[in-house]
């Protein structure tokens, strides 16, 4: 490590990947969503691109040093080698590994007063984040072992085995997301483990969980996304708050008009709020393409890196959005005088 190299195993290391190729993919992994594989094969190619079958190809070991360095890349970053959250934010889970959205309230860090009338947290759905089934990896295990976006996987198949299964028939001849949705799960050429992902995002637009869908987008997936966001921040179950029972929650879908006849009435009473804007969705279609061939470690843990990436380049403009919210009420402000 002192030479730069990266090895590829911790036990017996034969083969090392120097800091600059692991940065260099890690890069343009993130940003330019190319697939392990393409890159790995590009240098090979730049080795030799006339006899490239007869270049070394040690990818696999390249495959589990890349986890690894991102593993190690968000100890670093989000302060996990640091011990952070146990030492100075309590409240948090503290083995957590996410990146904190620094706009939201926190009434541990950033609030004081009427601080739960103010989160407003948004969830939707990503179908081109799928999986095919896989007959390999089964032992293989996250880095991240359920301290990250992602729910622990036993307890979330659990709590999902617990619901009652509802058989959605929407009858709007507007809006046919479920009935549609159910049709792309089931009539696939290959069968699919799981069919996409369910975030929940702050109103900044940073990821704060995810949960795995093994069926359509029901309640149950969304509740998890949600249940796991609170938890993150530091009020899963097991805390006890005074304003628990104070804070209204109004839930909203795509599909409400089925489920819920009056919303468009309730809606027009309520002021304007708003809408989720799925520019993340854009990024993320980019890497279902590659990651629904991986096993369910692997999986997790590439997604999880592009949604690390995701919240910090959020994070590095965190600046901007508070000043514009801060131009936008001082113009209230002087509107209202």
């Amino acid at each position: 490590m002192r030479a730069r190299l990266f090895p590829a195993s911790v036990a017996e290391p034969e083969t090392a990947f120097t800091f600059t190729v692991m940065r260099e993919y890690d890069l343009q992994s993130l940003q330019g969503k190319i697939a392990a594989y393409d890159y790995f094969l590009s240098l090979r190619r730049l080795t030799d691109n006339v006899h490239t079958d007869q270049v070394n190809d040690p990818y696999q070991p390249f495959m589990l040093a890349a986890r690894a360095w991102r593993y190690f890349k968000a100890q670093i970053r989000l302060g996990g080698i640091f011990n952070l959250n146990k030492r100075y934010l309590p409240h948090r889970p503290p083995e957590a590994m996410i990146n904190y959205c620094p706009i939201c309230p926190d009434p541990a860090t950033n609030m004081l007063g009427d601080w739960e009338k103010t989160p407003l947290h948004l969830r939707d759905g990503n179908f081109k984040l799928s999986q095919f089934h896989k007959n390999s990896g089964a032992d293989d295990k996250s880095m991240f072992r359920g301290n990250s976006y992602f729910p622990p996987v036993q307890p979330y198949k659990e709590f999902l085995a617990s619901t009652k299964k509802s058989a959605y028939v929407v009858k709007c001849g507007h809006i046919k997301v479920i009935n549609r949705q159910h049709n792309q799960a089931l009539r696939t050429v290959v069968p699919k483990k799981t069919v996409g992902v369910v975030s929940t995002a702050c109103s900044h637009v940073f990821i704060l969980a995810a949960t795995d869908m093994y069926s359509a987008e029901s309640q149950a997936h969304v509740d998890a996304s949600y249940a796991r966001a609170y938890t993150l921040y530091g009020y899963g179950d097991d805390v006890k708050l005074d304003s628990r029972d104070m804070i209204r929650h109004k839930h909203t879908y795509d599909a409400q008009c089925d489920l819920a006849p009056n919303v468009q009435i309730r809606f027009a009473c309520f002021p304007y709020l708003r809408s989720h804007r799925q520019f993340l969705w854009i990024e993320f279609n980019q890497v279902g393409g590659y990651t629904r061939q991986m096993n369910d470690a692997n999986r997790e843990d590439t997604i999880i890196a592009h949604i690390n990436d995701w919240n910090h380049k959020k994070f590095i403009n965190s600046c901007e959005s508070l000043i514009c919210c801060l131009d936008l009420y001082f113009d209230c402000e002087t509107n209202h005088r």
